[in-house]
């Protein structure tokens, strides 16, 4: 998705329109730059350029300041999914984007940023489709066999529990997809 809005820097693309409810799922406060919600059900946020307030419902957030917290990041796409706005393709290249802390290329950016990104990602995977899953857990494998540091990466976060905790509640196209490209992850757990 195409816009001529300057991105809000290294972080979630592509970039919403309006303001996006994030609900209970984001597990930061309203995005960085100034202010966060007030108790009163309305929030306070400076504008990027700093120049006055913007007054915000609780659980809202301004897409014109920048997003620093994963959760947060991860939180918004999900918004953007449960209301349909985002392709699956849009999906992917966004996850990967955030993994890497960056513009993912699978030659020169592939390794895991944040650790976080990687319990955010299987969270967020409940909401997208079948296809959708398929196409994520592919491209995470790829990034897990380029690197022994994503293996590692995936390990302390505990990938494998919350893999098998999912796995009776998703489609049996996913659950082969994921046997047979991480195997690895099972010969570092057993290290």
């Amino acid at each position: 998705m195409a816009s001529e809005k300057p991105g809000p820097g290294p972080g979630l693309e592509p970039q919403p329109v309006g303001l996006i409810a994030v609900g209970a799922a984001g597990g930061g406060g309203g995005g960085s730059g100034g202010g966060g919600t007030g108790g009163s059900g309305m929030g306070e946020l400076r504008g990027a350029s700093g120049s006055g307030s913007v007054m915000l419902p609780a659980g809202m957030i301004n897409p014109s300041v920048p997003i620093r917290n994963i959760r947060m990041k991860f939180a918004v796409l999900i918004g953007l999914i449960q209301v349909g706005e985002v392709s699956n393709r849009d999906i992917v290249e966004t996850v990967l984007n955030l993994l890497v802390g960056g513009e993912f290329d699978l030659e020169m950016n592939f390794i895991i940023q944040d650790a976080e990104s990687i319990t955010c990602m299987t969270e967020l995977l409940e909401h997208c489709d079948v296809t959708c899953q398929a196409e994520i857990w592919s491209m995470f494998t790829a990034i897990l066999r380029k690197s022994v540091r994503n293996l590692q990466t995936s390990t302390e976060v505990g990938l494998i529990e919350q893999v098998l905790l999912k796995m009776s509640a998703v489609d049996d196209m996913i659950a082969v997809v994921h046997d047979q490209h991480c195997p690895h992850l099972q010969s570092m757990e057993e290290q």
